[in-house]
């Protein structure tokens, strides 16, 4: 797999805006701004590089994160967002280097200044972020004067240099700061960014932090995702050695992040329906159906993308045609899509929950029997499954615990008072 960073990065920030409808195109705003000073002040490619990313991602810390179901930390603590975006983005091999820079993106600089060499990217996009919810609220240029008027502390939250070259971009554009079109900052974004690729290794972990991401949002679901991956790369391993004889790498490699993903669309359904205990009614139902729908929207135009896209999003598909998003029948639902369904259903039986503890193993292969014979599931998946199913819960049952560790150092780190020195505090 060969995926483009820039196409990768571009779809996982619009489903951060999700979160926070209000500020859809906040992210790429950012970017874009970020970039344009960055070029101004005739920064490296490199950093230019890595602040478009870090911007691109800067409030993935703001995904709200709740310790209990009534704990809503972001609400007791508001500075909560920079370092949880810290943790999170640590987590991924591709993005550490710039997760310090999301840690400081809200940082006067003078307490910048003694780390000028790496942190100021932190300070431009600190700057980017002020001046596009600037640009938003007027909803087009503000000029340059009263650019001043209403960042009355230019001169002492950002350094000199900077405030030097937004003075000078904006005197390029008749003394008002410009904000194109979302279409013509992508089109700049992407002629610049889009021939970075990815490899697979660096792939899975950055997909590996949008399931965390989208596990995060609440305690219900924390460690889900992971169970559902694992499960589901085993699953399909197994069956294609007991089918076919041999396993294709690229197409199990491909299953495992589909499984990271199949649930990505959860970002925009309300955390209120995501988190409700008791049964989901009628107009509820729906709005937590469009989660799979909204998974095949994401993850569309991404190339390279195409069939993790459908493996992953059609996990509610049923062989019987009466799942969802598209109400698919047998012939139609692609044999990864059914192991992934299978996957889903076998972790969600199994797993804790705050509200509930997993069933028995065998009490959750007698659901999954008789869902196959109401026509939902695959049989010969099945037989997989049961023929395996000591080992591919041990699977499952690992990458949860491990899953529910790296959580659990992520409430650390923002249970920790403000001044606590965090940067010895990342674990798994």
């Amino acid at each position: 797999m060969q995926i483009s960073a820039f196409e990768l990065i571009f779809g996982f920030s619009r489903a951060l805006d999700m979160v926070k409808p209000q500020l859809a195109g906040h992210h790429l705003g950012v970017a874009w701004i970020s970039d344009e000073l960055g070029r101004a002040l005739n920064l490296p490619s490199l950093t230019l590089w890595q602040i478009f990313v870090a911007a691109m991602l800067h409030d993935a810390g703001a995904i709200p994160l709740r310790v209990s179901t009534d704990d809503l930390l972001f609400e007791r603590k508001t500075w909560l967002h920079s370092r949880a975006g810290w943790a999170l983005l640590s987590r991924c091999s591709f993005l550490k280097p710039m997760a310090e820079l999301v840690l400081f993106h809200h940082t006067p600089w003078s307490r910048l200044r003694n780390k000028a060499a790496t942190l100021f990217p932190a300070n431009i996009i600190h700057l980017a972020d002020r001046l596009e919810l600037l640009l938003r609220a007027d909803n087009g240029p503000v000029s340059l004067s009263e650019l001043k008027h209403r960042l009355p502390d230019l001169n002492t939250q950002f350094r000199p240099e900077l405030v030097e070259a937004l003075y000078q971009f904006s005197h390029r554009h008749a003394d008002f700061f410009p904000r194109p079109s979302r279409e013509d900052m992508e089109r700049d974004l992407r002629s610049r960014y889009a021939h970075i690729i990815l490899d697979p290794d660096h792939l899975i972990s950055f997909c590996f932090l949008f399931s965390l991401i989208t596990d995060f949002r609440s305690p219900f679901t924390a460690t889900h995702t992971a169970g559902v991956a694992h499960t589901a790369c085993i699953l399909h391993r197994r069956h294609m050695l007991r089918t076919e004889g041999k396993v294709d790498r690229e197409q199990n490699r491909k299953v495992f992040v589909a499984g990271l993903l199949h649930d990505i669309g959860k970002l925009g359904i309300p955390g209120a329906i995501l988190e409700k205990e008791g049964p989901l009614d009628h107009d509820e139902f729906n709005q937590m159906k469009r989660h799979a729908e909204l998974s095949l929207s994401l993850l569309d135009g991404i190339p390279g993308f195409e069939d993790i896209r459908i493996w992953g999003a059609l996990h509610h598909e049923r062989l019987n045609g009466k799942g969802y998003p598209l109400g698919l029948t047998a012939d139609q639902i692609p044999l990864p899509s059914r192991i992934m369904a299978v996957a889903d259903i076998f972790t969600a039986l199994l797993e804790d929950r705050p509200y509930r503890t997993g069933m028995p193993l065998a009490h959750a292969l007698d659901i999954l029997q008789t869902m196959e014979h109401n026509g939902h599931l695959d049989s010969e998946v099945l037989l997989t499954l049961r023929s395996n199913a000591e080992h591919i819960n041990k699977v499952r049952a690992a990458a949860q615990l491990h899953a529910r560790k790296r959580l659990d150092s992520l409430y650390r780190i923002c249970a920790a008072p403000p001044e606590a020195d965090i940067s010895h505090t990342i674990s798994g």
